[in-house]
């Protein structure tokens, strides 16, 4: 009878804890973020998530640099920009998470990822670990929707890519995918 009991506090306790790890996510399609004052607006607007991924950035990668941290008032921002000249990235490329300076301090990112460079400006990651939950934040800008054998073959190696990443990320680590999918939808 003891040994219930016990048992049923340590569910109780888990499902607290599960409760406490909660954080509002958006994935956004920011189409540009190039214009003066545009991230002050996002964070304005969208601000009020403790976590958003954003794709469409248009972001050109600086040079030996996979990514870059930006410090914000509420949020610090990490971002992959594009490599010109890669077979699976464009000039709409660039990615980007934001994160909540309160959830989510600097003290609980353990591993900003790297996607390989075929894929960069179309993924990043960044796994965080805090007392609460173990997740890995995943933004990814899939390809378009294919409509000839090119864009089918490109189209899956994206894909597959993004497959390989998460198998390989520890079986305790949840991954969340923030995304714009770019899929056509309706009648032609």
């Amino acid at each position: 009878m003891e040994a219930e009991i016990d048992e049923d506090i340590r569910r109780i306790n888990e499902l607290r804890l599960v409760h406490k790890a909660r954080a509002r996510i958006i994935s956004y399609n920011a189409m540009s973020m190039q214009q003066p004052g545009r991230w002050e607006d996002v964070q304005k607007f969208l601000g009020d998530n403790d976590i958003i991924g954003i794709s469409g950035t248009r972001t050109k990668a600086k040079p030996g640099q996979s990514y870059t941290v930006r410090k914000m008032k509420n949020h610090e921002v990490i971002e992959w920009g594009y490599e010109k000249g890669r077979p699976h990235t464009n000039p709409s490329c660039g990615v980007a998470i934001m994160l909540g300076k309160k959830k989510f301090p600097r003290e609980s990112w353990r591993t900003i990822f790297n996607p390989i460079k075929s894929m960069s400006g179309r993924m990043g990651a960044v796994r965080i670990k805090t007392r609460d939950a173990d997740i890995c934040l995943i933004v990814f800008y899939a390809p378009i929707e294919p409509e000839n054998d090119n864009e089918r073959k490109t189209s899956r190696k994206c894909y597959a890519e993004l497959e390989k990443f998460i198998m390989n990320l520890p079986h305790r680590c949840v991954p969340i995918i923030m995304t714009d999918a770019n899929a056509r939808v309706g009648l032609d």
